[in-house]
């Protein structure tokens, strides 16, 4: 499907005046998390400026992009071609899935937020009533409001859906401000447990997040052999936003895009250091 046509489905669009109304919840949520106020007026760090994109720049584009599977036919629109993971079945509610019509090995996921998904690898070996339970409570959920007031996931239509299982994906993000990749991070999610940051020519920032995986500058990473085709496919992904991360796993058959993350952490990533205030001076709103 077109975005011009998912458009002409919907009968109402968040627009600025939905967005803006939604401007004190926003500064609150703020507060709490990250224990100042936030200059929304004149936002300087990158933190800042992606609370100011929630509310400012929640566009039915990113809508589109954010949802799991419409995401598949913005890379066909833009790329010319789907290098996405490719999708094996899709359900309108968690009773429909038929365990005997997929493989051995699969991804079950919801499309409409983040961290909805769970790997199975051996299906004669899943609780699918514990399975079921996870799922209907994703289902249930707005993720717009689920955490921090992300509200360009408020317009996606709910589904479940089945994606190839993929072994040992290395995730590489690559953040796009106004079109132009400018560094990566890279996430290491299973013996190492790290976070590590490259510019575009792959040479190591020593920024530290405050994510669960920490930066590890002892261990860093080889420089991807596929690097500069991933930069190129980000440069074509990010062009009509101001900032996107383009989530990419570079394999042996190919490169896959996994999402567009639009507000990173919920927007509570911190960047120690003077990681935050040197991001943030490479958005421009």
């Amino acid at each position: 499907m077109s975005f011009t046509d998912w458009c002409n489905l919907k009968l109402s669009l968040v627009n600025r005046e939905w967005c803006v109304s939604k401007l004190s919840l926003a500064k609150s949520l703020y507060k709490r998390i990250m224990k100042r106020e936030w200059d929304f007026k004149n936002p300087k760090t990158f933190t800042e400026k992606i609370w100011w994109l929630k509310i400012y720049d929640s566009t039915p584009l990113k809508s589109f992009c954010a949802d799991k599977l419409h995401l598949h036919d913005y890379s066909i629109q833009v790329l010319g071609k789907d290098i996405c993971i490719p999708v094996i079945k899709v359900y309108n509610k968690v009773e429909d899935i038929n365990y005997n019509e997929l493989p051995n090995a699969f991804v079950i996921k919801c499309n409409h937020g983040s961290g909805y998904n769970i790997i199975v690898k051996d299906k004669s070996n899943v609780n699918k009533a514990e399975i079921a339970k996870k799922i209907k409570k994703w289902m249930s959920e707005d993720y717009s409001f689920v955490y921090d007031c992300e509200l360009h996931y408020h317009l996606i239509d709910r589904k479940i859906y089945i994606e190839e299982y993929k072994e040992s994906l290395n995730d590489i993000k690559i953040f796009c401000f106004n079109g132009r990749p400018m560094f990566c991070q890279v996430d290491k999610h299973f013996s190492e447990h790290r976070m590590n940051f490259y510019d575009c020519n792959w040479n190591y920032i020593p920024w530290i997040s405050n994510s669960t995986y920490p930066a590890n500058p002892h261990i860093q990473d080889a420089k991807p052999t596929q690097l500069n085709e991933m930069l190129e496919l980000a440069t074509l992904l990010s062009k009509d936003f101001k900032f996107v991360r383009v989530d990419l796993y570079p394999r042996e058959d190919g490169i896959y895009l996994g999402e567009l993350t639009f507000t990173p952490g919920g927007g509570r990533q911190h960047y120690m250091g003077d990681g935050d205030k040197k991001i943030g001076e490479m958005l421009d709103l």
